[in-house]
Order: structure tokens, then C-alpha cells, then sequence
């Protein structure tokens, strides 16, 4: 069995353990605190370096980075403001970071302002961002997400105070926006629910099976057209062969569509009139014999 030294135990656990920290744990201790003076000087140490070797890209990579690692501790406390949004903590650190390298990229030291406020506005710019995109089944707007969010903060403020929910004009009042726009955005808000949820607790029956289907046909209905439609058939089977073709034709008994007065007109060779006063002549034939045989009036009302 091999033994491995306990230094080199130490080192590898000392290296996992800042593995995961760096991630998504516990910052070092330099970094316990943004007001430690060694996080202002290393973050000064680090804009000198970036500054002063513009023309070593290489160089300039390695005193960004060494810019972002010390700043992680400000994105592990702003993404703490986001936990309940409906995103992982893990996810809201990743979108953070990605926020502090944009904010390590395009920071300007010749300004005066301080990197971290600046930083700030980049991470917190970036979870707000994702939260919007990945945080429910239908994507709201950054801008909507953000409103919304002022919404639920004053609600929650101002329930805990009040022991009620606010009305509209008092949410309006307080941040601002149109009685229209928090009413779309209260609207935005309600939980979507899974259509093959159970629709009782002691029921296998889905919302979707209680739901109608109105693109499908009625059975009912169905069954009936089927029938009238055979009656209707049998009865234009007796009329002579030029009404019959004529109903036909009219009615799309014969093809798929049916054709107007003047096609069957010009198909026939007869005149429009004549072709118009066959087809009543049939309809009051088909009508006279659906009633004698079956006393189906209504079902030849549709011829």
C-alpha cells in the first residue's frame, strides 16, 4: 500500500478547499471584509498593473484575473440578496462573475470612482438579468422583471406593516407606474400550473382531460351528419341523371368543393337561369321524398 506524505495531503486538500471557495464558498480571509486594507491596496496593486502593461497582453490577462479573484467576496454578498428568486445560489454566483470580469474589462481607473462600486452595478446588472430569463416558465422583460420586483418588495414592506394586502392606487403611489402596468405585471405574476398536474389529491384524472377540446368534432354532431348525409344521398340517387349531377355538383356531393351556378353553367352547357331552376326543382323533389318516406323535414332543410 502506498503512503502518501501527509505535506502533500495537506496541499491537496488546501488546493480543493480553494477550489470550492473560490466558486461558491467562503472567500479567504483577506477578503472577510471589503473594508480590510489589504483588499483596496490589492485591488489598487492590481489597476497599476493593468494600466502599466497595456502593451503585455499577457501581463494584462494576469492582473485582470488577479483583479476578479479578489473581488469575488462582492459577488458572493450580492448574489445573497437574490437567493429565493427561483435560481440556485451556484447559478446566481456564475452569472455574478460573469458580470465582475465585464466590469474588470471595461473599468477606466483614470475616472476616480472605486472599482467595487462600479463592479456593483455590473453583478447585480447580470443576476437581475438572468433571473429574468431563467427564473419562470414564461420569460418576462428585464425592465417588466425589474418593476415587478419593486411591486412584490412594497407589498411584502407594506403587508407586514398594515397586516393587509395594498391596493392598486397605494401600489401606484409608491413606485410610480400607471394603474395599467401594475395591473399587467400583478397578471404576469400568477403562478403557471402544469396542465398533467392532478386535478384532486385522491385523483389520477389531469387538468388537461377536464379541459374541452372546441378544434375537435363533436361525436354527436358527427353521427348525425353522417346520417343525414346518407338519407340526403339516397334520395338524390332518384332524381333523373341531370338533376342529380346538378345537386352534386352544387353541393360537393360530386367533388370536394362546390362549384357556383355559372361553373356548372358553362360545365353542362346550359344557361345560368336554367341550371338555377333544375336545382330547386330538385331540392323541392328530395324534400318531398325524405317527408314521405321518413318525415324528415329537417334533415332536407339543408338542402
Amino acid at each position: 500500500m502506498i503512503k502518501i506524505p501527509d505535506a502533500m495531503l495537506k496541499d491537496r486538500l488546501a488546493e480543493r478547499r480553494g477550489m470550492k471557495n473560490f466558486l461558491f464558498g467562503k472567500a479567504s480571509p483577506e477578503q472577510d471584509s471589503e473594508t480590510a486594507p489589504n483588499y483596496r491596496e490589492r485591488n489598487s496593486q492590481c489597476l497599476d498593473a493593468i494600466s502599466s502593461v497595456e502593451s503585455d497582453e499577457a501581463g494584462r490577462m494576469a492582473a485582470l484575473d488577479e483583479l476578479v479573484r479578489n473581488n469575488l467576496n462582492l459577488v458572493h454578498k450580492i448574489a445573497r440578496g437574490f437567493i429565493g428568486f427561483g435560481i440556485p445560489f451556484e447559478d446566481l454566483v456564475a452569472e455574478g462573475s460573469i458580470g465582475l470580469v465585464r466590469a474588470a474589462e471595461k473599468f477606466n481607473a483614470d475616472t476616480g470612482n472605486c472599482f467595487s462600486t462600479y463592479a456593483t452595478y455590473w453583478i447585480r446588472h447580470a443576476i437581475q438579468r438572468a433571473c429574468a430569463n431563467q427564473k419562470g416558465t414564461i420569460r418576462i422583460p428585464v425592465q417588466s422583471a425589474d418593476n415587478l420586483r419593486r411591486i412584490r418588495t412594497f407589498s411584502d414592506s407594506f403587508k407586514a406593516s398594515n397586516g393587509r394586502d395594498p391596493e392598486i392606487d397605494e401600489i401606484c403611489s409608491a413606485t410610480g407606474l400607471s394603474r395599467r402596468i401594475v395591473g399587467r405585471l400583478r397578471f404576469a405574476e400568477l403562478h403557471v400550473e402544469s396542465l398533467n398536474r392532478h386535478a384532486f389529491a385522491d385523483s389520477d384524472t389531469e387538468i388537461q382531460a377536464m379541459i374541452e377540446d372546441n378544434s375537435s368534432p363533436n361525436p354527436g354532431k358527427t353521427l348525425g351528419d353522417d346520417e343525414a348525409r346518407e338519407l340526403i344521398l339516397g334520395s338524390i340517387g332518384r332524381l333523373d341523371n341531370r338533376q342529380r349531377r346538378i345537386i352534386s355538383l352544387r353541393f360537393g356531393f360530386e367533388r370536394d368543393e362546390p362549384m357556383s351556378l355559372e361553373d356548372i353553367s358553362k360545365e353542362m352547357g346550359l344557361s345560368r337561369e336554367r341550371v338555377r331552376q333544375l336545382q330547386n326543382e330538385s331540392l323541392v323533389t328530395i324534400k318531398g321524398i325524405l317527408l314521405a318516406e321518413f318525415g324528415c323535414a329537417e334533415a332536407a332543410v339543408g338542402c
